[in-house]
């Protein structure tokens, strides 16, 4: 490979945000929800548009604790619930207790991301997986810039050899067939 280029963590750009961005996220037990519900009805209308299956408007949330690295020491405001992990990934239909679940006196996980895990013909399965940090602080949460903090919704995996066409798709549980 000529001209290869070789970069190092020091050639990484930090996207800072300015105070009026991080003033503007609201990390309150509504605006939480309102997120929740928000990312989880975005994911399950962008994955329509991307497979065959057909999901039901009705959601079901699944939350998987823990799916980050946690070995490096806290900063900030941060704390981890270890707890969390002894239990089994918990399932609800319902957004008010998922936001029980994570809204933890006003600490949530820094992240978490959006999937459609599965349909079962009556329900929408949504996958939330979490970081395992939790903070209080604007400044420590990713995923700022979509508008729904800590959220990060995310479309189906792609099939090897799928060619995106518009209006191409492709089942939702191709990984199953293979």
């Amino acid at each position: 490979m000529a001209n290869r280029q070789e970069y190092s963590a020091d050639d990484i750009k930090i996207i800072e945000l300015d105070e009026s961005a991080l003033a503007a996220v609201d990390l309150s037990r509504d605006a939480f929800r309102n997120n929740l519900i928000e990312s989880a009805t975005i994911v399950r209308d962008f994955t329509r548009t991307r497979v065959t299956t057909p999901l039901p408007d009705a959601l079901s949330y699944t939350i998987f604790y823990g799916c980050s690295f946690d070995g490096n020491p806290l900063r900030e405001d941060e704390k981890t619930f270890p707890e969390d992990y002894e239990e089994e990934a918990p399932t609800t239909t319902s957004a008010d207790e998922v936001t029980a679940l994570l809204w933890r006196d006003g600490f949530v996980p820094e992240w978490i991301n959006v999937t459609v895990s599965h349909e079962d013909g009556e329900r929408t399965h949504i996958k939330l997986e979490c970081c395992g940090r939790y903070s209080a602080l604007p400044q420590m949460m990713y995923h700022i810039r979509e508008g729904r903090p800590p959220f990060h919704v995310l479309g189906p995996p792609v099939p090897p050899g799928f060619e995106n066409r518009p209006g191409s798709k492709f089942d939702l549980y191709w990984r199953q067939d293979a």
